[in-house]
């Protein structure tokens, strides 16, 4: 039996089983206290070297897990839960059952596992720790299992059978955590990355007879606003939920270019997805966050006007009138360049209008004052480094 680390993007045990005699599994396979049986098979696991987060092959994870530490391998007579053997086996780079390449860092290691003439069914589960004095440490983590049910096997002869392992999901990682959309009133299409990792943070590829062993769930729920954002998977019809077992999918936020920045704090229209499996002990959330703008003028104001829109227009009427502009978003988004004047062509103080970000840097909060110039109109546009929001602005 051998696990593989394949060009498929699975992790495969090709299991060779020749059983004669009887005996325990050899030394160093680690076979259990108390537990014998009348043959053995040789397992020659290959453990890819690890990836570093971000680099072009941290997406391109085999399963077996560039993390795995310890296996064991547990036979039964098909349909009992009374064991055959169980074989504890140390596949870490420090074991002497493994030689490492220097150049490429894949580690080899070559255990026995346990087996017996018959039909077997046989569990294979791969874990982050090694095991210490015969057993695996009560705080290591399941990267894959696999189990191989019915298998055959035939004293004195070759006996070959394929294993695929499947990755356990542990936790995810969005790309991008924060999705900004402009609140246009037009609808607007972005892909979502979801990275599904095992424990140590490995992304899990999978295979087309190697999903997941849990199902990973993706759901959306919105806060202020109703059947504005979406998600869809491969293209599918929008819906609020997405299961998936496979590595191989894309997914895509479905915005409608609506809701509405509120009239108070917390009250601004976001969405939220979150992922979750059975067996993942970190869910992950990402969060979409619409672009809207608010203005206002001072109550003493003398003619000059606000009207919100996409875009919206501002209107003045003498030099030096004001209106105020707020960028609203639930959360600014982490992968832009922030709050900030992308553009403008209304030639400053001299100009139709002079637009100024107030303090601190970043703020949302931009000054609009009307400039000494001859009238006119010019384009104002703001971002949160993401979307713009463009504002027209006249002088009569």
């Amino acid at each position: 039996m051998a696990i593989l680390r394949k060009l498929s993007l699975l992790g495969v045990v090709a299991l060779l089983a020749g059983c004669s005699g009887s005996g325990n599994v050899a030394p160093g396979g680690g076979q259990a206290p108390g537990h014998t049986s009348s043959g053995k098979f040789l397992a020659k696991i290959v453990v890819p070297a690890r990836a570093h987060r971000g680099s072009s092959g941290s997406r391109k994870m085999q399963y077996v897990s560039p993390s795995s530490e310890g296996l064991t391998i547990i036979s039964y007579p098909q349909g009992s839960s009374t064991q055959n053997g169980e074989a504890v086996v140390d596949i870490s780079a420090s074991s002497s059952l493994c030689t490492t390449n220097p150049s490429s860092g894949v580690r080899t290691c070559t255990v026995y596992g346990p087996a017996v003439p018959g039909t077997n069914d046989i569990d294979f589960t791969d874990y982050d720790e090694a095991p210490v004095s015969g057993a695996i440490p009560s705080g290591a983590h399941v990267l894959s299992v696999a189990s191989l049910i019915g298998f055959t096997i035939v004293a004195n002869q070759a006996n070959t059978a394929t294993v695929y392992l499947e990755g356990q999901p542990y936790q995810f990682e969005f790309e991008p955590g924060v999705m900004s959309f402009p609140a246009d009133g037009k609808s607007h299409t972005s892909t979502l990355t979801v990275d599904v990792e095992d424990a140590d943070g490995n992304t899990i590829v999978t295979g087309a007879n190697a999903p997941y062993d849990t199902p990973v769930m993706l759901t959306l729920t919105e806060t202020n606003g109703s059947g504005i954002t979406k998600i869809s998977e491969n293209s599918g019809t929008p819906g609020t939920t997405e299961t998936f077992t496979t590595s191989n999918n894309t997914f895509a936020i479905v915005y409608d270019g609506g809701g509405s920045p509120g009239a108070s704090n917390g009250s601004t229209y976001y969405a939220l997805v979150t992922a979750t499996s059975a067996d993942a002990l970190l869910p992950a959330t990402m969060e979409v966050s619409p672009l809207y703008l608010a203005g206002s003028v001072p109550p003493s104001g003398t003619g000059q006007t606000f009207t919100a829109g996409y875009p919206a227009s501002i209107g003045f009427t003498a030099a030096g009138q004001i209106v105020t502009l707020t960028l609203v978003q639930f959360t600014e988004p982490t992968s832009g360049t922030g709050y900030a004047v992308k553009s403008s062509t209304c030639g400053g103080s001299s100009g139709i209008a002079n637009v100024t970000q107030n303090k601190p840097v970043g703020s949302p909060i931009f000054t609009v004052t009307a400039g000494t110039g001859s009238s006119g109109t010019c384009t104002v546009t703001l971002t949160d480094g993401v979307s713009t929001y463009p504002i027209n602005v006249t002088l009569t």
